[in-house]
């Protein structure tokens, strides 16, 4: 008859490597968890970052777009833009695979004719620019795997699109507090042997009489506004680059070009600004509030010229961006701070949001007594140097925002609106 300890002594035996199992199915099940958790967790860092590239390249490319210039050829400041800041985001610790649009082959980085169905309806008028990054294995840079290369999985990968687009701005947060009369059309010239129908820093704005309000005039000045047909103010590219002297007038003084006249800017409290202390400080700082033109904004005029905060403002601007310079041959501003490694702005400091008034209602509203501009266009200016308590400098683009649906005339919009559209 076996005996209790004999049979507890086979039992024990035939349970031997058991253990051996489970630990085995468990490792499996381990390793297995592991590589979802690492493998799995790099593919989605991946992915964001290669998603972070192509963001990175096409708002790259639309900003060299708008601010730039338009050249859509493959060696444009656009493409070159938007490669260079693709491949300049890493993705898992490398550069992304981009085809250099320099290259001559069919590239990542192309505009809404070369491939429209590639791009969103709204990107039709070749407002557009589109990115692809890869990080995969059909081009040959597959993300690594560790665990996962257990279970069978052997390489993974991530491709990423980015699509942004280029629109004309309504409004800006950084005008300065100063408006400026729009462009017309100087059909009244004292000199007219020399430049009638030629708009010259010596013109005065004369609609109805002579400047010196005594003289009906047969065949006076004519000015359009940005809703009439044929507008005559500021607009690109005649514009573009044109040199201004801004001096300063008051809301008596004769509207001449250049003469600006120092305004009340909103506040982020509600208020408006007052004062030499505000006005300088709106000169040197970004304001914050957002102005638009259109709706154009209406705006009250500050007492005075202003002569002595606005030359304190534009000091503490030139300062901020010295070796700054304006280059007449590209339109482009040169030797900034902004184009430095790292940079200080994503531009000059030195290029600032003008706002520009509608001149015919500053005419009219000042016959009857209301000292205030009607804000219907915003200019982008560098500032290059002071002369004496004036101020010198060139007309330019820059950003801006879109403040509900308005929009202002094609050839007249120097403000831009970059956005992602996918």
């Amino acid at each position: 008859m076996t005996s209790h300890s004999s049979r507890r002594s086979r039992r024990l035996r035939t349970q031997r490597g058991a253990i051996l199992i489970q630990v085995a199915v468990a490792m499996v099940v381990l390793i297995a968890f592991t590589g979802f958790v690492a493998d799995y967790g790099l593919l989605w860092v991946g992915r964001r970052q290669a998603q972070n590239a192509a963001d990175a390249g096409a708002m790259a490319g639309a900003v060299a777009m708008a601010f730039d210039n338009d050249d859509r050829s493959a060696t444009g400041p656009a493409k070159t833009a938007a490669y260079n800041f693709a491949i300049a985001n890493l993705v898992a610790g490398e550069a992304p695979n981009v085809i250099d649009p320099s290259s001559g082959d069919a590239t990542d980085v192309k505009f809404y004719t070369e491939d429209p169905d590639a791009f969103p309806p709204e990107c039709s008028d070749n407002s557009c620019i589109r990115v692809d990054v890869y990080r995969n294995q059909e081009r040959g840079n597959s993300l690594p795997v560790w665990f996962t290369q257990f279970v069978g999985v052997t390489d993974q990968g991530v491709r990423a699109t980015a699509i942004a687009r280029v629109t004309q701005a309504n409004a800006s947060d950084c005008v300065k507090p100063f408006a400026i009369p729009d462009k017309w059309l100087d059909r009244y010239d004292a000199n007219p042997v020399v430049d009638v129908d030629t708009w010259t820093a010596d013109d005065n704005f004369e609609e109805h009489y002579d400047r010196q309000g005594t003289m009906p005039i047969p065949d006076p000045d004519q000015y359009r506004g940005t809703k009439d047909p044929d507008p005559t103010g500021f607009r690109l590219p005649n514009d573009l680059g044109l040199e201004v002297e801004l001096k300063a007038g008051g809301p008596q003084d004769a509207i001449a070009p250049g003469n600006y006249f120092p305004i009340r800017l909103p506040m982020a409290d509600g208020s408006y600004s007052t004062g030499g202390d505000d006005y300088r400080w709106n000169i040197a700082n970004c304001n914050g509030v957002p102005i638009s033109i259109d709706p154009p904004t209406w705006l009250d005029v500050e007492p005075g010229n202003m002569v002595g905060p606005t030359k304190q403002g534009m000091q503490d601007l030139i300062a901020l961006d010295p070796n700054a310079q304006w280059d007449p041959n590209t339109d482009q501003v040169i030797n900034s701070c902004a184009q430095a490694s790292p940079p200080c702005a994503p531009q000059s400091p030195r290029i600032i949001a003008i706002p520009v008034y509608n001149t015919r209602s500053f005419y009219d509203s000042r016959i009857t007594g209301k000292i205030a501009v009607e804000i219907i266009n915003i200019i982008g200016f560098f500032v290059d140097r002071m002369r004496g308590n004036t101020v010198v400098g060139y007309f330019t683009t820059i950003p801006g925002m879109q403040v509900g649906n308005g929009a202002i005339n094609g050839n007249q919009a120097f403000m831009y609106f970059i956005s992602l559209v996918r």
